[in-house]
C-alpha cells in the first residue's frame, strides 16, 4: 500500500463516508424492528374495537340498502377502492449488508478473540525470529488501517458471502474468500517502481497465514449463534481491535516512524 498522504487521506475519508451510510441503515433497521413490535402489540389491543366498528358499519350499510330498495329513483353505483389494497410503499435503496445491531456479548467475544489472535501472532514472530522483519508505519497509515478495516469487512464479510445454497457452499465460499483476502495483503509480493515481484519469505508466509486465520475468525463472527441477526458489527469490532493492537505493538517495538 502506498504511503502517499493524499491517497491515504482520500481513502480514509471514503471509508468514513461508507461507515456513515452503513450506520444510517443500522438506525433505520433498528427503528423498523421496533415499529414492527409496537404494531403487533397495538393490533392485538385494538382487535375488539375494530370488530365493533365493523359490526356497526355492516348494520349501517344494511339500513341504506333497505332504503334504496324502496325508492323508485335511479341510483348510480359508486366505485370504491375496496379490495385494491394499500398504495405501494415508498421505495428505499437496499441497505448495506449486515446493517443491524449485535448483542454486547458478541462484541466482547469479537474483541477478545482478536486480542488472543494477536497475542499468538506476536509470540509466533518471536519464536521464529522474524520480529525484526516487520514493516514500518506512519501515524497517517495507522489511521488508514483503522478506516480500511470497515471497507474490508463490508466487501468480504458483507458482500462476498454465499447465501441460500446451504452450509457446505457457504463454508467453501468463506475459505475461498479468506484465501483471496490473505493473498491481497502484500506479504508474499510487492509492487514497486521496478514492477511486480514475489517475496517468498518465512515472514511473508507467516503473516499471510495469520491474515487467513483472522479472516476465518471474522466470518465466524458474522454467522455465529452469538450474532443471530448476522450483523457486520462484530466483524468490524474484531478487525479494528486487531489493527489497533498491531499499531500498538509496532509503536512499542519501534516500527512506528513518523506522522506521515
Amino acid at each position: 500500500m502506498s504511503n502517499n498522504p493524499l491517497l491515504l487521506l482520500t481513502l480514509t475519508g471514503f471509508a468514513l463516508y461508507l461507515a456513515k451510510l452503513w450506520w444510517a441503515d443500522v438506525m433505520r433497521e433498528t427503528k423498523g424492528h421496533g415499529a414492527a413490535g409496537n404494531a403487533a402489540a397495538e393490533t392485538a389491543e385494538a382487535a375488539g374495537t375494530a370488530e365493533q366498528a365493523a359490526c356497526k358499519s355492516r348494520a349501517a350499510q344494511a339500513t341504506r340498502d333497505a332504503a334504496l330498495a324502496g325508492s323508485t329513483r335511479p341510483t348510480r353505483r359508486v366505485q370504491t377502492d375496496r379490495g385494491q389494497g394499500p398504495p405501494p410503499p415508498d421505495t428505499l435503496p437496499a441497505p448495506l449488508p449486515g446493517a443491524s445491531l449485535a448483542p454486547p456479548r458478541a462484541l466482547a467475544v469479537a474483541a477478545l478473540g482478536s486480542l488472543a489472535l494477536l497475542a499468538a501472532e506476536t509470540l509466533g514472530e518471536y519464536q521464529l525470529g522474524i520480529v525484526g522483519e516487520q514493516s514500518t508505519i506512519t501515524a497517517l497509515f495507522a489511521l488508514y488501517t483503522l478506516a480500511a478495516a470497515f471497507i474490508e469487512e463490508l466487501i468480504f464479510r458483507g458482500y462476498l458471502v454465499v447465501n441460500g445454497r446451504g452450509t457446505a457452499a457457504r463454508t467453501a465460499g468463506i475459505v475461498a474468500a479468506s484465501a483471496l483476502f490473505a493473498l491481497l495483503h502484500p506479504f508474499l509480493w510487492q509492487w514497486q517502481d521496478a514492477g511486480f515481484r514475489l517475496t517468498l519469505t518465512l515472514k511473508g508466509a507467516f503473516s499471510t497465514a495469520v491474515v487467513f486465520t483472522a479472516s476465518l475468525w471474522f466470518y465466524y463472527l458474522r454467522f455465529s449463534r452469538l450474532n443471530p441477526r448476522h450483523s457486520l458489527l462484530p466483524c468490524i469490532v474484531a478487525h479494528a481491535t486487531k489493527n489497533l493492537g498491531v499499531i500498538a505493538i509496532k509503536a512499542t517495538q519501534g516500527f512506528a516512524t513518523d506522522w506521515y
